[in-house]
């Protein structure tokens, strides 16, 4: 019975390498002891990081929509969504009018998802709007007695229901 040599081709008996049968064996093996497995491999600092955000984005983005979810029944109570509950807060907040481009940026939401928004609070008779003495090109934006109403009745909701602590200014 003859012994394998790895350096002979199967198809040839001819050395296909100039090392020795012991080189040849044991570079793989060498290669394969170095390499530790998969699961064992510690992930470099930015692939760790990278994930850790990717968890808390997907965590954040569960929490949003829970609260989105809670606060659109709340405010469904009262005949607004979260977004039209937090437009008339920004309006109140300004006693003497506001601008749309002001609230557009107060809400960080662009100045053509205001104009809608306001358009349909409009509809609604929650707000009204004036003519801005300053500029007359320009118009104010202030609650309606309904809109007042309504968001003074959310609110007091909103807080007995634990879910914030009322401001005493805006209480004033």
């Amino acid at each position: 019975m003859t012994d394998f040599d790895p350096r002979r081709s199967s198809a040839s008996s001819t050395l296909t390498d100039e090392c020795s049968a012991d080189e040849t064996v044991s570079a793989p093996i060498a290669a394969a002891e170095s390499t530790p497995p998969p699961s064992s491999t510690p992930a470099s600092p930015a692939i760790v990081a990278s994930v850790e955000l990717a968890r808390r984005r997907l965590a954040s983005k569960r929490a949003y929509r829970a609260t989105m979810r809670t606060l659109g029944e709340w405010a469904g109570a009262f005949n607004l969504t979260p977004a039209r509950f937090e437009m008339l807060a920004a309006i109140a907040s300004h006693p003497l009018g506001t601008t749309q481009r002001t609230l557009s940026k107060a809400l960080s939401i662009s100045q053509g998802t205001t104009s809608r928004m306001v358009a349909r609070l409009v509809r609604l008779e929650l707000v009204r709007v004036s003519p801005n003495p300053a500029d007359a090109r320009k118009r104010l934006l202030m609650l309606s007695e309904e809109g007042e109403r309504r968001l003074v009745a959310a609110q007091a909701s909103f807080f007995e229901a634990g879910y914030g602590t009322p401001d005493p200014e805006l209480l004033n």
